[in-house]
């Protein structure tokens, strides 16, 4: 979480009462002034002036990382529990629990607002479009705060509004929930005066009971607003606001409903109308730079929220040509020369700034840096320099200045960029930092793109792309570790989890998704191949790895990479007689419960075991396993606990003659959650991290990790005879309108879903596939869509056809789904901000 700038100090003294908190350490430090919050020790920030929350979560445990703010200079901190040591020049504020304290402190700043109007926002999907956008058509012609990013959360909501000052005459504050009882908190937190309701949709429905009780918690945060703006598209949403406020000004704005306080329309060429029964305006034509449905309904929200806050100022309506898309993540792909793009241009405020840059600080510790800057034309004066400033302290703080280069693009030379401590170079245009880019290619580096739209480094992007082919697979990194929590939340405290990342992690890649399971804690990967396993110790993966074909002749490069065999047979066990080392050697011995793929069966036990304890001394056996056949089906439960308990005989009797207890798991995703027992320390879990489940009545807990796009390269009109594809194994009947797909079966997207046998979705449309499916394209019917353009976005996997419909379809499993996805399909990953 990042730090953020406060205008208005308080002492350490006023926050000590504020929080009610006991004073513990330095008294030194009472009257020091306070202007930032602080809760992530990765983040630069002038601890001078800083507060430093030690929050918990899943994951982690603030207290845990005191020592290392101290380093940086930490005198003031919010703790629970004290440490075992005080320091002698730190002070400690002790409360019940941290993030609570953070929430108060937040509401006790609120409420010293008098003059500042309180917008907030919530809602499904919008939240954060409708902010950036409402905030664009105030600024700079109002004095305005906002939530920095998507900052709606529990902890996000209490640091956008402690950034707010007296000065700001309105402050834009999203907020959302996945759990009952949160927006109460951030009701109190917030107070808003005004009410932006977005869309009532599907996120987050594993926390609650029912589409009502969702509606009805969201709607708690508008119980102190004097207006509240509803999307009259969803008349239950209207209906429910209608009920319970009835003494509150509501406001509603529809695309379809003309008796909306506010409406829009559109006609044959694209134009787009605005209309306001509540100030009396008809059919205003706007200049909208966007031509989704979804982009205007949130368009006209934001500008009907303006038009509320400023009393009808028309002004605000001249702004929206300058409007551009909000991108509400930070995307890594694959560059040329084993390099890592974090593309992060949609938006320049110094919060984002500071955002993208620990992402890529804290990303690769070994690797190159690369950041590339344009200059902030969109920026106030002050913010511009924050944003400076940010970059300055930013790199101040990193471990490895040496290797760590700035390339800035912009008309101005700004002073402050003399001041960077790294290696830098100052290009006029975009054009000129291509030219130098291609004589100068970067290697194994990481490389940062924030850059002002005009200067379009969308074009650098693509100079780098290791991937030009615009079929892509997006891989949600806070999915993967949402469902990692979950599955946790399932074993028994302690148990250890290995993650599978064998097949380039099922298709979405390895070191990419290694680099983010290490930051989570996960305690073990495994690969299925010696070089999947080198590949990651190339990419600096320094965390365990066990490798599970671990061929004979392949054992000296696992060693000498530092990998973990998977020992299976006795040719294996020969070969570790005979070889020479220093140290124990790491392995893992795999036991054959009945799979009979890999493993030594009962019938051999007798003979390893005697192997074991000639080799005792020179080998560490890390962890025994073995492979349930069926965990899945509840038809085979019995062979399953069959297969368990012959696991458990051979371990102990390994751990008589070894001496020791090495970790134990046989249990993968199914077997989590149908057999977990206690007797296994560790579970590997492989589909489930991407929100797959045999369970159906667990599938809401999960969420879908992987989604998968392509676009229309074409549109044709089809008189009847005229035949589709090779083969012309369909023809058609009568008029057709068909799209052609950039995909084939060369992608991933097999010949077995021809002519029908499966589809895609477009505008969120189901359309049929219609002939042969070519290697590189395919052809799909969108007759009953009147408005489909090339260029426009196609599904094939995601939140109209989820991965177990197509691969039904396909008459496969998800596994291969994933696995088979060509290599040419760019991969983006992605964490939601």
């Amino acid at each position: 979480m990042l730090p953020v700038n406060h205008p208005k100090p308080y002492t350490v003294v006023e926050i000590a009462h504020i929080l009610k908190a006991d004073i513990f350490g330095s008294q030194a430090n009472n009257h020091i002034l306070i202007r930032n919050l602080w809760t992530d020790t990765r983040q630069s920030v002038k601890t001078s002036e800083s507060i430093f929350f030690c929050l918990r979560g899943p994951h982690f445990d603030g207290h845990n990382f005191l020592d290392e703010a101290a380093k940086k200079g930490m005198f003031c901190c919010v703790v629970d529990c004290l440490p075992e040591q005080l320091r002698p020049d730190v002070t400690y504020l002790m409360v019940r629990d941290t993030k609570e304290a953070l929430q108060q402190l937040a509401a006790h700043h609120r409420s010293q607002l008098l003059e500042t109007r309180f917008i907030a926002i919530t809602g499904s999907n919008g939240k954060t479009m409708v902010k950036e956008w409402l905030y664009d058509l105030l600024h700079p012609h109002y004095n305005c705060s906002k939530s920095p990013l998507s900052y709606n959360s529990q902890i996000g909501v209490p640091l956008s509004v402690w950034k707010c000052s007296a000065e700001n005459q309105f402050a834009i504050i999203e907020a959302g929930i996945s759990l009952p009882g949160e927006m109460e908190r951030l009701r109190h937190i917030i107070q808003p005066q005004i009410g932006v309701f977005t869309h009532l949709g599907s996120a987050h429905d594993a926390g609650f009971q029912s589409r009502e009780q969702k509606l009805a918690e969201k709607a708690r945060l508008f119980h102190t607003c004097e207006s509240i703006l509803v999307g009259a598209d969803q008349p239950d949403v209207v209906d429910y606001f209608r009920k319970i406020y009835p003494e509150k000004k509501l406001l509603t704005v529809s695309s379809t409903c003309t008796k909306a306080d506010f409406t829009f329309q559109t006609n044959a060429s694209g134009e787009v109308f605005f209309s306001s029964k509540h100030y009396d305006l008809e059919r205003i034509k706007i200049s909208s730079p966007f031509k989704d449905i979804i982009s205007n309904k949130n368009l006209i929200l934001a500008l009907s929220a303006g038009l509320v806050l400023t009393d009808g100022n028309l002004q605000l309506i001249e702004k929206i040509p300058t409007l551009f898309q909000v991108r509400m993540r930070m995307e890594w792909t694959r560059g040329l020369n084993d390099c890592m793009i974090l593309n992060d241009c949609y938006t320049s405020d110094p919060e984002a700034l500071q955002q993208a840059l620990q992402t890529l600080l804290t990303s690769g510790q070994y690797r190159k840096k690369i950041i590339v800057l344009s200059e902030f034309d969109q920026l106030t004066e002050a913010d511009e320099q924050m944003a400076f400033s940010t970059l300055l302290e930013t790199l101040k703080s990193s471990e490895k200045l040496s290797d760590t280069k700035v390339l800035y693009v912009g008309a101005d030379k700004f002073e402050k960029l003399s001041e960077l401590p790294v290696e830098k170079a100052v290009f006029t245009t975009t054009q000129h930092l291509l030219s130098y880019l291609k004589k100068n290619p970067p290697t194994q580096s990481d490389i940062l793109l924030k850059g002002a739209r005009k200067f379009q480094f969308e074009s650098i992007a693509e100079q780098l792309s290791a991937s030009l082919h615009e079929t892509r697979v997006e891989i949600n990194l806070s999915a993967i570790g949402r469902n990692l929590s979950f599955f946790k939340s399932l074993l028994p405290v302690g148990t250890k989890l290995m993650a599978m990342v064998k097949a380039a992690s099922y298709g979405s890649g390895s070191f990419e998704l290694a680099r983010y399971l290490a930051s989570l804690g996960v305690d073990y990967l495994a690969v299925a191949y010696a070089d999947e396993g080198v590949e990651l110790r190339n990419a600096h993966i320094t965390m365990p790895v066990m490798v599970m074909n671990a061929h004979t002749h392949l054992l000296p490069l696992i060693f000498e990479n530092n990998l973990e065999p998977q020992i299976f047979s006795f040719g294996q066990i020969n070969f570790l007689k005979n070889f020479e080392t220093n140290s124990p050697l790491s392995i893992h011995i795999k036991i054959d419960t009945g799979m009979h793929r890999l493993g030594f069966k009962s019938t051999q036990l007798k003979t390893l075991l005697n192997e074991l304890s000639v080799l005792k001394e020179t080998l560490r056996v890390r962890s025994i396993l073995s492979h349930l056949s069926a965990a899945d089906d509840p038809k085979e439960d019995k062979f399953t606990h069959w297969q368990i308990e012959q696991f458990h005989r051979a371990a102990d009797q390994i751990d008589k003659v070894l001496g020791y207890h090495p970790i134990r798991h046989i249990f993968n995703t199914a077997g989590i959650l149908d057999h977990m027992d206690e007797r296994s320390e560790m579970v590997r879990i492989g589909i489930g991290m991407y929100g797959i489940s045999h369970r159906p009545d667990l599938q809401i807990h999960l969420q879908p990790a992987i989604e998968w796009h392509s676009f229309v390269s074409q549109v044709k009109d089809l008189e009847p005879g005229d035949s589709i594809g090779y083969g012309r194994s369909f023809v058609a009947t009568k008029k057709m309108k068909t799209a052609t797909i950039a995909l084939g079966y060369a992608d991933g997207f097999r010949r077995i879903l021809s002519n029908g046998r499966g589809g895609v979705y477009i505008k969120g449309i189901y359309c049929p596939v219609i002939g042969r499916i070519c290697m590189d394209m395919t052809m799909v019917d969108v007759s009953h869509i009147p408005d489909v353009e090339e260029g426009d976005p196609v599904e094939i996997i995601g939140p109209n056809q989820a991965i177990e419909k197509l691969a039904q379809a396909m008459n496969t499993v998800p596994y291969e789904v994933l696995t088979s996805i060509g290599t040419r399909v760019k991969r983006v990953y992605f964490k939601e901000s």
